[in-house]
């Protein structure tokens, strides 16, 4: 028994996909949407200060973001923040040391704020090498219906 696969060009495929839950054809690619959401600016302005030849020019530049709801529900996953978590440990580690020294009640305190940020830091970094990647191939595979 022999199987054969056959290759849809993409205009094709694009015009096969529907929605499986309302059978909608009008869909569109998360990615897509999240872009179209997104809009930067940026702007300048001037101002003058001053008179009878003796003047100051003030400049300002200023630049934003802005997203619509839509784009933020279409959003791709995020990586967690590794480094942070490191030097939040770090620090704590540090106040740990410290307190050792004195032999105070806050050692062991510190001591177990560092051992849960040091765990929180390897779980964000198992997250981003093992779970991100999949979490986002499959969002850059997603459709969402209008």
């Amino acid at each position: 028994m022999s199987t054969q696969t056959r290759i849809v060009p993409e205009p094709e495929r694009l015009n096969s996909i529907a929605c499986t839950k309302c059978g909608s054809a009008e869909v569109r690619r998360l990615s897509l949407i999240y872009e179209e959401g997104l809009s930067h600016s940026a702007s300048q302005s001037q101002t003058a200060f001053g008179g009878a030849g003796f003047g100051t020019t003030a400049s300002t530049f200023s630049t934003g973001t802005s997203q619509t709801a839509l784009s933020t529900k279409a959003a791709p996953p995020t990586k967690k923040h590794t480094i942070l978590l490191a030097l939040l440990a770090g620090f704590l580690g540090f106040c740990t040391l410290a307190g050792l020294a004195n032999l105070s009640f806050w050692a062991l305190v510190f001591g177990g704020l560092t051992y849960l940020a040091v765990m929180k830091s390897l779980k964000a970094k198992t997250y981003n090498a093992t779970a991100f990647p999949e979490e986002h191939a499959r969002w850059q595979r997603s459709f969402m219906c209008s």
